[in-house]
């Protein structure tokens, strides 16, 4: 089988480490001007950023004694946290995981020394992501850009092997045949002709409608609704694209594929903030986030809070390994009622909080007793948003084959069941200066990112079956021979994380089907309870499976209690 050559691999110059504001500033505002967009850039900046400070509606320390509880670890959770302690209240945190922190940022380690590690979760900061990078400063965290290109990657598709060249060449002369194509389609590279698409629908949207992809309300302007209504696949069919290009297009870009059947308007979200653009890492870990956020809550004495006296800080009690089965609607008067029990116990406990805030999965919440229920709206929200499964799996390498083929980061990507495979750029530095790593070093492979009916496909599968089929796959998109990689003993561990088949997450992420944003994200965030509940997640924000969704979704959270902690107190 013929394979196109390899290039000597040349990266785009990366944007720095640890950049400033105004260097990611200038990031976003260059991506948006080279798609002709610059005038969406203050909307982006503003929409995206933290929202008005907590202590602008009520003073350091003065909910004092108000009981807040949060269901839920995961950074939602914990960024709500974090910002109602400057007020005061006293917060538990119920998380039912022991083993790890993070909810779905998920740093797997190989290795005691921890440099061998592989991301199952959430992996990815774009530059334009306002929350993440505002805690990232806040925490002194450090950041690396992601190499999400690479020449020398592969696209396999219908059995036909070839290099990611940037303009898709490869692509259009050696798989374009096995499709039907139009004339036009036939000579149109396929990154133009999916950019087509994208360019067309933006630009049928002026800025201010532009902005409501970043906005949670009751309705959107008639042109963004239409957005909404329709599924990708619709979008790409309504564009004028036949089947076979809709079909080439999900064969080489397989997270399209994923989604061919939510609403368009979840994947051109990502393309109005060019979240694809100036990707960053934490190294070391992504987990390094969420436990910046859970050193400082449980400590006494939290060095993050400049401007806020420490006794004016609330107290915040983490109840590791407790899961709640229950919230309840108390006969005391103000109060709401959780029941929650250990994770290796059956006895339940109970205990009465002013404020409750449900930082879980609407899948999870599903499962949870609600005694009286909420609003009709919200428990119909709970039981029809649609999550997507997703499925990675990471081989652990004694050699890094790949770079035998000169591939330093960047992702191939198949028709075939595993999807995407995405490579370190840890060793990117050797094509400079070969003589500081070798690919004979140990190396943590992404064998396989999928979404949705893939993912369901490969979790489905009983072990052994699925390891050797993602090992086989590995083999035939990267050109070499069957069981190559076992008689090698090239891999020497491996993990799959199947978010559905995950405790108490039941899915990867949030992702309306056509018309759901309309109807669910502005009720999704209606407090219950005579404003005592409130909800935070990534799938209560306009950030769905983002890191940023869940930021902002917390500190929004957050200052809906403090909001309404002020109505309470002077109703009194």
């Amino acid at each position: 089988m013929r394979t196109s050559p390899k290039t000597p691999t040349q990266f785009p110059d990366l944007p720095p480490k640890n950049p400033t504001d105004s260097q990611r500033h200038k990031m976003l505002l260059d991506s948006l001007t080279k798609v002709d967009r610059p005038e969406d850039y203050e909307n982006i900046v503003r929409l995206l950023g933290p929202p008005q400070k907590i202590t602008s509606y009520g003073n350091p320390g003065e909910f004092k004694g108000k009981k807040v509880g949060i269901i839920g670890g995961g950074l939602a959770g914990m960024s709500t946290a974090f910002e109602l302690r400057k007020l005061g209240y006293d917060i538990t945190v119920f998380e039912p995981h022991t083993e790890r922190i993070g909810g779905r940022i998920y740093t797997h380690y190989f290795d005691k020394d921890k440099k061998l590690y592989a991301e199952f979760g959430a992996g990815r900061i774009p530059a334009s992501h306002e929350i993440v990078w505002h805690y990232i400063n806040l925490f002194k965290l450090n950041t690396e850009p992601v190499i999400t290109s690479n020449s020398n990657a592969f696209i396999y598709v219908k059995d036909v092997r070839v290099r990611t060249d940037p303009k898709g060449e490869n692509v259009l002369h050696q798989i374009y045949p096995k499709f039907d194509l139009t004339i036009k389609e036939a000579n149109t590279p396929w990154p133009e002709l999916y950019d087509q698409v994208v360019k067309y629908y933006l630009s049928t949207l002026p800025p201010e409608v532009r902005k409501q992809f970043l906005m949670i309300l009751p309705r959107y302007d008639y042109r963004f609704e239409a957005l909404q209504d329709i599924n990708t696949r619709q979008a790409l069919e309504e564009y004028g694209l036949t089947s076979e290009a809709i079909n080439l297009i999900t064969s080489v870009m397989p997270a399209i594929g994923s989604i061919i059947t939510n609403s368009y308007e979840a994947e051109l979200h990502s393309e109005y903030t060019v979240d694809y653009q100036n990707l960053y890492l934490i190294p070391g870990g992504m987990v390094n986030l969420p436990l910046a956020f859970y050193k400082s809550l449980t400590s006494p004495n939290p060095v993050e809070y400049h401007d806020i006296p420490q006794n004016a800080l609330g107290k915040v009690t983490w109840k590791g390994g407790f899961v709640v089965n229950g919230i309840l609607k108390s006969h005391v008067d103000g109060k709401v009622t959780l029941r929650y029990r250990n994770v290796y116990a059956t006895d339940d406990f109970f205990e009465d909080f002013n404020y409750v805030i449900v930082a879980v999965p609407f899948t999870t919440l599903r499962a949870m007793d609600i005694d009286p229920a909420f609003s009709s709206r919200k428990m119909q929200a709970i039981k029809e948003v649609s999550y997507r499964d997703a499925q990675k799996t990471f081989f652990l390498c004694k050699q890094r084959f790949w770079e035998k083929q000169e591939i330093f980061g960047g992702s191939s990507y198949t028709d075939e069941i595993i999807g995407t495979i995405s490579y370190p750029h840890d060793h990117a530095h050797c094509i400079q200066n070969a003589a500081d790593c070798s690919s004979d070093e140990p190396g943590v492979l992404m064998a396989s990112y999928t979404i949705g009916g893939d993912a369901s496909a490969l979790g489905n599968l009983v072990s052994p079956g699925q390891y050797l089929t993602i090992r086989s796959k590995v083999e035939k998109v990267h050109g070499l021979p069957r069981w190559y990689l076992d008689e090698n003993k090239t891999v020497i561990d491996f993990k799959t994380v199947d978010w559905v088949r995950e405790p108490w997450f039941h899915g990867g992420f949030q992702m309306f089907l056509p018309g759901q944003k309309r109807e669910f994200l502005y009720v999704s965030n209606i407090p219950e309870y005579d404003n005592r509940v409130f909800f935070a997640g990534e799938h209560t924000s306009t950030k769905n499976g983002w890191i940023q969704g869940a930021l902002q979704s917390g500190m929004a959270a957050a200052n809906d209690v403090a909001y309404y902690s002020v109505i309470h107190k002077h109703q009194r």
